[in-house]
C-alpha cells in the first residue's frame, strides 16, 4: 500500500475550498439573474372602493343655497378589481320641489345586499363600470316612501350622477305593524306586533295565523305584495281573515279589520 504524504492533506483542503468558491459565485449569478416576481394586486373593493370625501361640480349647494359639504363614502368587503374597471357614481335624491329629504333616506341595490344611507341627499360610490340599476326609499318611523328604479352606466373617465326624484310626501304610507312569515300549510304566521299599531289595537298576537288580506290568499300574493298590501294612509282599513286560539286553547276564526292610525 502506497504511503500518504505530508503534501496530500492540504492540497485536498485547496481543492475543496476552490470548490466552495465556484458554486457560491454560480449561485450568486444565478440569483442576481433571476427576474423579480410579479407585485400582488392590490386589494380594491368589488363595488365600492374607497372611504374617502370624493370633490364633484354639483356638491356645492343645494336648491336653498345650502352647502352640502363633501360627500362621504363607506367600506365595503374588498376584491381585487383593476382600477381602471372602476368610476365613481354620485347619487342625489330629492324631494318634488327640489329640497333635501328631511326623511331617513337608502339606496337599494341587489349589489350591495344592505340598505346604503343617502346622507344630505347626496352618496358617492366608487363602482365597477357597467350598467348599474337603483331604487332609493325614504323612511320615517312607520311611513315608506319609494322610489321607482333607475339604471346608470357608468364609464371610465368622467364620474357619473344619477339623480332620483321622492314622491310626494302626501299620501304618506304607514305599516299596519304585522309581520308576516309565509307557511307551506297555505297561510301566514304572525311572527311580530309593533307596540302602538293598527295590528296589536285589534288584539293580534305572535302565533296568530293569517288566512287571507283584502281578500287575497298566500297562494295569490308574492311576499312582496302581502308587505305593500298591509301599508296604507291614515284611516286606511286592512280587512284580514284570522285564526286565533282563545282562552280555552280552542282555534277560532274571525273576520278582523285593521285601521291604519295617524302617525
Amino acid at each position: 500500500m502506497k504511503k500518504r504524504t505530508y503534501i496530500e492533506a492540504p492540497l485536498f483542503l485547496l481543492l475543496l475550498g476552490v470548490g466552495i468558491a465556484i458554486a457560491a459565485r454560480f449561485w450568486t449569478q444565478k440569483t442576481e439573474t433571476q427576474p423579480e416576481p410579479e407585485p400582488t394586486p392590490v386589494p380594491r373593493m368589488a363595488h365600492l372602493l374607497r372611504s374617502v370625501p370624493v370633490a364633484t361640480p354639483t356638491a356645492t349647494s343645494d336648491p336653498s343655497g345650502s352647502p352640502t359639504g363633501s360627500i362621504t363614502q363607506t367600506s365595503f368587503p374588498p376584491e381585487t378589481v383593476p382600477e381602471s374597471e372602476t368610476e365613481i357614481l354620485v347619487i342625489q335624491v330629492r324631494e318634488q320641489d327640489g329640497r333635501v329629504p328631511a326623511d331617513q333616506v337608502f339606496l337599494q341595490s341587489p349589489i350591495y345586499g344592505t340598505d346604503l344611507e343617502v346622507i344630505n341627499g347626496r352618496l358617492a360610490l366608487e363602482v365597477v363600470t357597467g350598467t348599474l340599476s337603483f331604487n332609493v326609499v325614504a323612511k320615517n318611523g312607520n311611513e315608506v316612501r319609494p322610489s321607482e328604479t333607475l339604471s346608470a352606466t357608468v364609464s371610465s373617465g368622467s364620474p357619473s350622477l344619477l339623480e332620483f326624484t321622492l314622491p310626494p310626501p302626501v299620501p304618506r304610507f304607514i305599516s299596519a305593524g304585522l309581520e308576516l312569515q309565509r307557511q307551506p300549510d297555505g297561510y301566514w304566521s304572525v311572527s311580530g306586533i309593533v307596540a302602538g299599531s293598527a295590528a296589536e289595537q285589534v288584539g293580534l298576537q305572535v302565533d296568530d295565523a293569517v288566512l287571507t288580506i283584502h281578500g287575497h290568499t298566500p297562494s295569490a300574493l308574492t311576499d312582496a305584495q302581502a308587505a305593500a298590501s298591509l301599508l296604507g294612509s291614515p284611516g286606511d282599513r286592512i280587512p284580514l281573515q284570522v285564526v286565533i286560539r282563545n282562552a280555552q286553547g280552542t282555534l277560532e276564526e274571525h273576520q278582523v279589520e285593521m285601521v291604519i292610525p295617524a302617525p
